[in-house]
């Protein structure tokens, strides 16, 4: 009878352990699953990165001028006689910085700036 307790005891004490291995098992498989699925997804976001990165350099090299340089060319048409010294001395200045700005090596929203600076000086021009 000694020898049955014995052998239940040591039986279950054996599932018991085997339960213990599974489990361990599953934990350990489960993290490796996240570590992986958190590897791919941190390989997905780099290269979205590096795209969008690669698209701010494309459109950094691809400056649209011709907006400005075509206000430019209106505003020394307009009759500055026509206007008050004050206004006309700011759509003057607005022109210059304008012209600076194709002048050099200037990104999108230099350009955007100077052209909204221009059309501004030319909307606030008051007749004498």
């Amino acid at each position: 009878m000694k020898h049955k307790r014995r052998y239940r005891r040591y039986r279950n004490k054996k599932k018991k352990a085997y339960i213990l291995a599974a489990l361990i098992l599953c934990v350990v498989i489960a993290a490796v699953a996240v570590f992986a699925i958190s590897r791919m997804a941190g390989k997905e976001q780099t290269s979205k990165n590096q795209t969008e990165v690669k698209a701010l350099v494309i459109n950094a090299e691809k400056v649209d001028e011709s907006k400005l340089k075509d206000l430019i060319e209106s505003a020394g048409k307009i009759n500055q006689s026509v206007y008050t010294d004050e206004t006309v001395n700011t759509l003057n200045q607005a022109k210059e910085e304008a012209e600076e700005t194709i002048q050099g090596k200037p990104n999108q929203e230099e350009v955007e700036d100077s052209y909204l600076n221009l059309v501004n000086a030319i909307q606030s021009l008051q007749k004498k």
